[in-house]
C-alpha cells in the first residue's frame, strides 16, 4: 500500500504479478472443462469400472487356480489309468497265450492233447 502523505489516504497498490478476476470460486481453485457434475460422473464411472476390473481380476485367477488343480488330479488320474492299461494288456498277453490256454483248459474243463497213441473215432 501506497500512503499519499498530503491526504493522508491509503490507496491500494496492484501488483501485476497476480490479476485476478472474479471466476465464481475460490481463488486459486482449479476450473474443469465441461463443469463439475460432469467430471463428478466421470470420476463415479471410473471407480465403478476400476472396481468392476478388480474383481474380475480376483475372479479370474481364482478359476485358473482351481482349473489347474482340476488339471492336475485329471493327469494323476490319467496316469494311474495309463499304468494300469499297461498291467491289463501284459496280463491279457500272458493269458492268451498258447501255454496258459492249454493249462487253464486242462484244470477247469478236464481237456488234454491228445497223445501220440491216441486218436479221435466219429
Amino acid at each position: 500500500m501506497i500512503v499519499n502523505p498530503s491526504v493522508q489516504t491509503m490507496i491500494p497498490r496492484r501488483n501485476n504479478r497476480c490479476k485476478r478476476s472474479y471466476t465464481g470460486s475460490r481463488p486459486g481453485s482449479v476450473r474443469f472443462p465441461g463443469g463439475r457434475m460432469l467430471w463428478y460422473s466421470a470420476g463415479r464411472a471410473l471407480l465403478v469400472s476400476f472396481l468392476m476390473l478388480a474383481a474380475v481380476s480376483v475372479w479370474a485367477r481364482h478359476s485358473t487356480q482351481r482349473l489347474d488343480l482340476q488339471i492336475g488330479q485329471v493327469e494323476a488320474l490319467q496316469n494311474e489309468l495309463v499304468n494300469t492299461n499297461i498291467i491289463l494288456r501284459a496280463q491279457k498277453a500272458r493269458l492268451f497265450s498258447p501255454q496258459a490256454v492249454e493249462s487253464l483248459a486242462g484244470q477247469q474243463l478236464a481237456l488234454q492233447l491228445p497223445g501220440s497213441g491216441q486218436y479221435r473215432k466219429f
